[in-house]
């Protein structure tokens, strides 16, 4: 079992060097960096994320502090609101984050973000991992909405709570 996981990482982790690097901008992280964000597939910035399709999210960051866990938290920006999305894995310790989080150390968040035939069009989605206070999130970029039936990704990064 220990080597399935094992494979399972390499394998996310393999895929996600594919994908391009998302730009960000960091809101006042105090808790941690978050060196690189990357979204597969995003062959344009920011990356357009379409109805029915999954995709690849890879978050490395280093944490300042320590934590005993790691929930991950998806929701889009509905007319101001913030509107919960479900991702197959919430638990961040078992998406490539090795836990306890420890001081000092990287980690690389991996998880799958499906874009549901359901959701509303243009919604910027943001991803949380609240334990360690990272946020990426459209807060402090500039919007370019399209006019689409997709969903736009535009990453920064705040500290929150």
């Amino acid at each position: 079992m220990r080597s399935l996981a094992a494979a399972f990482l390499l394998l996310a982790l393999g895929a996600s060097a594919l994908a391009n690097p998302v730009h960000f901008k960091d809101c006042g992280s105090q808790v941690g960096v978050v060196k690189e964000v990357n979204v597969n597939p995003c062959s344009t910035q920011p990356c357009q994320l379409h109805k029915g399709q999954s995709y690849s999210v890879n978050v490395t960051f280093t944490s300042n502090t320590q934590s005993q866990s790691s929930k991950a938290v998806v929701h889009g920006i509905v007319l101001g609101v913030p509107v919960p999305f479900p991702i197959p894995e919430p638990d961040g310790c078992k998406s490539g984050i090795s836990c306890p989080i420890q001081k000092d150390k990287s980690y690389n968040y991996v998880n799958k973000l499906p874009v549901k035939s359901e959701y509303p069009s243009k919604t910027p989605h943001v991803i949380e991992l609240p334990a360690l206070h990272f946020t990426v999130l459209p807060s402090c970029v500039k919007r370019r909405q399209k006019e689409s039936s997709s969903a736009s990704v535009y990453p920064s990064v705040r500290a929150e709570g």
